[in-house]
């Protein structure tokens, strides 16, 4: 799985948002996918974009996630730092 990503933005309610659930997953793994053109390891800044927007109230909250935690699959070994930024249009 080197180079795929595994961050995920959700609802408060763990509803996925992004990536998109079309995306293209390693074998075997719910944690983790490719950004096509981009490797993980090397990556500096990458944009996902919701092929359906998903609307927010006001109020509404999202939350980033590392795919093993949301999933509770394989945390045992988790350690590091993931940074990332996050940013959304209003319309």
């Amino acid at each position: 799985m080197k180079g795929a990503f595994s961050i995920y933005v959700t609802t408060l309610g763990k509803g996925i948002i992004l990536p998109n659930a079309n995306k293209k997953n390693p074998e075997n793994s719910k944690n983790f996918y490719y950004v096509i053109g981009h490797d993980a390891r090397r990556a500096d800044s990458f944009t996902l974009s919701a092929v359906n927007p998903h609307y927010l109230k006001e109020d509404d909250e999202v939350q980033i996630w590392y795919g093993e935690d949301l999933h509770n699959h394989r945390e045992h070994d988790n350690d590091g730092v993931v940074c990332v930024n996050v940013f959304g249009k209003m319309l």
